[in-house]
């Protein structure tokens, strides 16, 4: 049995996200209490008493997100379930990286915060929008923002699959291409900046956060980590320090991380909201067990999957996926 964690991106945070489990579990009291000490931020405050409004900046959902999610993975941690591979998604990275031990929790923490602030300071001074369009070929996408007369300004920044992607540009430029791909009947719908992420537009932001990655101490892991672009597993913290350089500003290749998922064979998506879990069911519904973990009954619910999976006489089994 091989298992994998899937953390979620930016637009998965919700208030409330992770109260179960901060009134059921000591170590995520700990957590919250250390993250709070590192930021100045009221996380119990933010996560549970605020406002969708407060949540949702930036500045505050990059750190939230990351800090539910290296909580839910310490309770795993804390009842031996371990993931054979993880993946991430937008910023979700930083979970991965965190669970797989391949970055500390101050640091991720240090990073996502720096990362928002300039990112945030970003969008103040430019038009960015991003849309999701879907069944038109990437490839056609590909055509018609090149014949844009606006087409530095105009990019794919996310691709799903063959016929889904996320283009990211000026509001001109992208009722420009709404109007030119019209014949073939897409589905266009808004999705939210963070696209902007994985802009060439994000020079300012990658020059700014480069400096900060050059003084993270990245470290080896054991665990594969497919959080690059092209979801090469990760081992060694040279290539780890590596990918976080090349990857700022380049497009993200979802459906090159989700091919890896074919290995495994249960899913956990580790954090809020049900983001990617719907992706992945409906890539993988008849040959694997997808699960999201943010609440308690999801804990019962990954026990029973993990106690079908379990063969009795393997102690190692008992060892690595434990007893929830």
């Amino acid at each position: 049995m091989k298992i994998g964690f899937l953390f979620s991106g930016y637009g998965s945070q919700y208030l409330g996200m992770g109260k179960e489990l901060y009134d059921n579990f000591r170590i995520v009291q700990e957590l919250f209490e250390e993250a709070s000490n590192c930021l100045n931020i009221n996380f119990v405050r933010l996560c549970f008493a605020s406002s969708e409004a407060e949540l949702n900046k930036p500045e505050n959902a990059f750190v939230a997100i990351f800090l539910l999610q290296a909580s839910i993975v310490a309770v795993l941690r804390e009842k031996k379930v371990f993931p054979d591979l993880v993946f991430g998604y937008e910023l979700g990275d930083y979970g991965a990286l965190h669970a797989a031990l391949g970055i500390t929790f101050p640091d991720a923490l240090y990073l996502l915060t720096k990362y928002a602030q300039y990112y945030k300071n970003c969008l103040s001074n430019i038009d960015l929008h991003a849309v999701e369009i879907k069944g038109v070929s990437v490839a056609e996408i590909k055509k018609y923002c090149k014949q844009l007369d606006s087409a530095e300004t105009l990019d794919i920044s996310i691709i799903y699959d063959a016929t889904t992607c996320v283009v990211t540009g000026s509001s001109e430029a992208l009722n420009q291409l709404k109007e030119d791909i019209d014949e073939f009947d897409p589905k266009v719908s808004l999705y939210d900046n963070t696209a902007g992420l994985y802009s060439p537009q994000m020079k300012t932001v990658i020059a700014q956060l480069k400096m900060y990655l050059e003084k993270v101490d990245f470290k080896d892991i054991s665990i594969p980590c497919h959080i690059n672009i092209e979801s090469k597993s990760l081992l060694t913290s040279a290539e780890i320090k590596k990918h976080f350089f090349e990857q700022l500003g380049k497009p993200l290749s979802w459906h090159k991380r989700m091919h890896k998922m074919r290995e495994l064979d249960i899913i956990i998506q580790i954090g809020p909201n049900t983001q990617l879990t719907e992706k992945v069911k409906n890539k993988y519904a008849e040959t694997k067990e997808v699960i999201i973990l943010n609440k308690l009954a999801d804990f019962h619910a990954l026990q029973c999957i993990l106690t079908s999976y379990k063969p009795l006489d393997s102690q190692k089994s008992e060892i690595k996926y434990g007893t929830i």
